[in-house]
């Protein structure tokens, strides 16, 4: 009994010896731990001697460091206990505790001893060293848990007899810990609390709700609103009933929008808009991808190098005396109607996507036009007013894909010459006034003219002459478009060109009373009247072969 009685006491012994090194080890890792509040502590121990533990020293870094750390702990054996059943009990029961136990006890002796020990708090740094806190733990039944939570916490291995460095710097890890993202409406802010550092970003309030012609000098944005806008809070904008023509009256007072742009927001505008004496200047609509609609008038004078793009135009577009003008419609059906003045060179007129209608009214001395048709089923009409005019210079047309026509109308002439290349291109002359065209398929005139000529390409081909009614004859053939126009007063003109062509005479216009000649020209050709006509004119064929049928 005395030897079992020898043998539990030795086992006790030895048990509470290897408490002793794992509080020990326990010690040494949390001071490790404590010295990296400090980029230059250090940690002073014997390592020869369980029973002392490791002081904590004052750090050397200018930034002070609060430390918790063991000062003495009581090694103390126990006294005996006479009974050694109830001391090999209590032993067990000690074994049993489990770790949310102890973890508890820890924590509230921690907090009784030091109430603000459970958030460690940096204050500004003092040349004072801090005072030590102590804490003294005596109940071994701690062993398991301090050795489970400090090795979680420290991965470094208890064993480990490398040195320590001296300099650790952990300020990207503190930040890391520390760092907090808080969000508001018009402002984000993030929050270093280690280092006490504010970063904002502050966004701007911007007009919205109603259309927003604009533009940017260097970067910064210059608003101008219509009626209802609203630019409290908004630098480099203004309110009122003609926000387009501000924007430009801006630009007129020595603004250089960036890019040479006017930004116009999507919308209805009823304002009347000038561009006067201006250069090198594009107003974009449609700049947030709804349409821009100008339902006032718009005139542009004395300018140069003036781009109108993606509008919607409901009122005449008047161009005077300006040189290299573009207007551009939209990519869906549009209606464009531009007036000539004075004169005006290079003036190019996009239709874009869409059937698109677009009208040239022709009152300038002298002009020089491209007009595109691009996709879609587009018309060109070019009105001359009504009036007798001695007009220079050219329009040339491109209808692009579909089927696109050409009108002219409202004009007085001696002369019109139709100039066939192929079957969907030619020349018009209109005395000199030229108007040349592609990708079309009808051409339709109602000019008033003493003569009319139709000159067609040197290909064999078909040539029908037939009456369009309403006083208009129209002549065709499979190897040009085909021409409608009003009755000349005088003569009408028909020259087949070279090669074996077939001419038929098949009406003309009601109240027809010109002249008629059909010349076949060159190669072998042949003259067919199909139909009885009436005409009061003379009639001229020179062909290889004549076909009457009908009586004239």
């Amino acid at each position: 009994m005395a030897q079992l009685r020898k043998l539990k006491q030795s086992r006790a012994q030895s048990g509470r010896n290897k408490h002793v090194r794992i509080i020990y080890r326990c010690a040494l890792i949390l001071g490790l731990l404590l010295a990296f509040t400090g980029p230059f502590a250090s940690i002073v121990y014997a390592a020869d001697d369980p029973e002392t533990l490791p002081e904590a020293t004052p750090s050397e870094s200018t930034t002070e460091v609060i430390t918790s750390s063991i000062d003495t702990v009581d090694l103390v054996p126990e006294k005996e206990t006479s009974d050694p059943v109830a001391e090999e009990e209590a032993e067990a029961e000690t074994e049993k505790e489990t770790g949310d136990t102890i973890t508890t006890d820890l924590a509230e002796s921690s907090e009784a001893e030091n109430p603000e020990a459970k958030t460690p708090h940096v204050e500004p740094a003092t040349d004072t060293p801090v005072e030590t806190q102590t804490t003294q733990i005596t109940d071994s039944s701690l062993e398991d848990e301090i050795s489970e939570d400090v090795v979680s916490k420290n991965p470094l291995p208890i064993d480990s007899q490398e040195a320590v460095p001296a300099e650790v710097d952990l300020s990207d890890a503190e930040k890391s810990e520390a760092t907090s993202i808080e969000s508001t409406s018009n402002e984000s802010e993030i929050t270093t609390e280690g280092t006490n550092q504010i970063s904002s970003i502050d966004n701007p309030p911007s007009a919205t709700g109603v259309p927003d012609p604009y533009f940017f000098v260097k970067g910064d944005k210059h608003s101008f609103l219509p009626e209802g806008g609203d630019c409290t809070g908004v630098d480099n904008c203004q309110v009122s009933s003609t926000p387009i023509q501000d924007a430009l009256d801006a630009v007129s007072r020595g603004l250089n929008p960036d890019n040479n742009t006017i930004f116009i927001e999507g919308g209805t505008y009823t304002e009347d808009v000038t561009i006067n004496n201006l250069s090198d200047l594009t107003l974009q609509g449609a700049a947030d991808g709804d349409p821009s609609t100008l339902s006032g008038a718009l005139s542009l004078t004395d300018s140069q190098n003036i781009i109108l793009r993606e509008f919607v135009f409901q009122e005449i577009i008047q161009v005077s005396d300006s040189v290299d003008i573009t207007i551009r419609g939209t990519e869906g059906d549009d209606e464009i109607d531009v007036a000539l003045e004075g004169t005006v060179d290079n003036l190019s007129v996009e239709g874009g996507g869409g059937s698109d209608s677009i009208t040239i009214h022709q009152g300038a001395e002298d002009s020089d036009v491209i007009v595109a048709g691009g996709d879609g089923d587009d018309t060109l009409a070019i009105d001359f007013g009504g009036e007798s005019h001695d007009h220079t210079g050219e329009v040339e047309y491109d209808g692009g894909d579909d089927f696109d026509e050409l009108e002219v109308r409202n004009g007085q002439f001696d002369t019109t010459t139709h100039q066939a290349v192929d079957p969907s291109s030619g020349t018009m002359l209109f005395d000199s006034y030229k108007v040349k065209y592609a990708n079309i398929e009808p051409i339709n005139s109602t000019i008033t003219a003493a003569d009319v000529v139709l000159d067609f390409n040197t290909n064999a081909e078909t040539i029908t002459i037939s009456d369009a009614s309403k006083g208009q004859t129209t002549v065709d053939s499979d190897g040009s478009e085909s021409v409608t126009f009003n009755n000349p007063t005088k003569s009408l003109i028909i020259n087949a060109g070279d090669g074996g062509d077939v001419m038929d005479l098949q009406g003309l216009g009601t109240g027809f009373s010109a002249s008629l000649t059909i010349d076949g020209q060159g190669g072998y050709d042949t003259f067919n009247l199909t139909d009885a006509i009436n005409i009061s004119g003379a009639l001229q064929v020179n062909s290889e072969v004549i076909n009457i049928n009908h009586n004239l």
